[in-house]
């Protein structure tokens, strides 16, 4: 069964190359002022925002 409420650990987290993480990953930012959040920054490193 699940272990839904299961602590979880570091060793838990697979080990995934940071290049397939950025592929994966996809960040979202919700505000209403532009310059308050550093997106050009993140998408620089190579995240989708």
């Amino acid at each position: 069964m699940f272990n839904l409420f299961k602590k979880q650990t570091f060793k838990d987290i697979p080990n995934i190359d940071l290049d397939q993480l950025k592929k994966r990953t996809k960040i979202v930012v919700i505000d209403d002022e532009e310059d308050s959040f550093p997106v050009t920054s993140i998408q620089n490193f190579g995240f989708t925002v």
